[in-house]
This record gives structure tokens, sequence and C-alpha cells, in this order.
């Protein structure tokens, strides 16, 4: 009867703690590997989107480009 009511015991014990311990921290780490994996996916979104903006725009603009002479401003050093 003893031998029962402890071998009783310790499955309760067991279930308890795979119930409340550890399938909730399982969940948890499932969910929160989910939306971290979302939030990189939005952000490599982005930042292709931000890629691909600034490469058109590169290419569509014709301003020139300023000269090495036009570049160099004179100066007297101050004593």
């Amino acid at each position: 009867m003893i031998k029962f009511l402890l071998e009783l015991f310790i499955f309760y014990i067991i279930y308890k703690f795979v119930f409340e311990l550890v399938l909730p921290v399982y969940q948890a780490t499932k969910h929160i590997k989910k939306k971290m994996d979302h939030a990189n996916q939005q952000m490599n979104q982005q930042q292709s989107n931000a890629y691909s903006n600034n490469a058109s725009s590169a290419s569509t603009s014709s301003s020139p480009k300023p000269s090495a002479d036009e570049d160099y401003i004179e100066f007297e050093e101050i004593k």
C-alpha cells in the first residue's frame, strides 16, 4: 500500500513538473523563435527594399561629379 502511494506521489510530481514547467517553457521558446524569425524576415525585406531603392536612385541620378580641382578650397593659415 505504501509502495503504491509512493509511486503515485512520484508520478504526480513528474506530471506536475512536465505540464507546469517543461511544456510551458517549450511553448514559450517556440513562440519566441517564431517571432524572431518573423522579425528577421521583415528586417531582411526592408533592407532589400532600401538597397533596391538606393540602387535605382543612384543609377537614375545624372548629376555630374565634381572634379578634383573643384573640391579644393584655398585657405590662409591664421596665427
